[in-house]
């Protein structure tokens, strides 16, 4: 075996020697491109919260016998400035004893209680609070009076 190079292995190796060191030079310098144009974000993102409801309106009829006295509340509507999508949750409260209760999308329900004659004005609360499956918002409330003796209607 001879050991003696030829012109054309000396040739090659030159080239060689010089592509891996082009190579070593450009690219790092592809490599560090960068971006260059500034463009803000096309969408913000935010949290909402839970809302009490307000401007409760509807109507209420208070009516007696000689063993019973009985409400009927109806709530036409209120303003919810809450998340879209709630459920409420309504209830007719005489004292500490729930006497309906319901639960709907709807902002319009009727509700009715009733509790043995006593000859004492009666104070009736209805609450309304706002939930999306585990939120919950404030509760808004509404008080009604009824006579102890007499048949009344009213507004709120």
């Amino acid at each position: 075996m001879s050991t003696t190079q030829t012109w054309t292995d000396l040739s090659r190796r030159a080239v060689t020697v010089i592509l891996v060191a082009l190579c070593l030079i450009a690219v790092p310098a592809v490599a560090s491109a960068k971006f260059t144009s500034a463009q803000t974000a096309g969408q913000t993102v935010g949290t909402d919260r839970m809302e009490t409801p307000t401007g409760l309106s509807g109507s209420y009829l208070c009516t007696r016998t000689s063993s019973l006295e009985t409400i009927w509340v109806t709530i036409d509507g209120f303003e919810d400035r809450g998340p879209a999508g709630a459920t409420y949750a309504y209830t007719l409260v005489q004292g500490s004893t729930v006497r309906d209760s319901a639960s709907t999308p709807s902002t319009n329900v009727t509700l009715n209680g009733w509790k043995g004659t006593d000859s004492v004005s009666t104070t009736w609360t209805v609450r309304i609070q706002p939930s999306i499956h585990r939120w919950t918002g404030g509760v808004a409330t509404v008080s009604i009076t009824c006579p102890a003796t007499s048949t009344k209607y009213g507004t709120f």
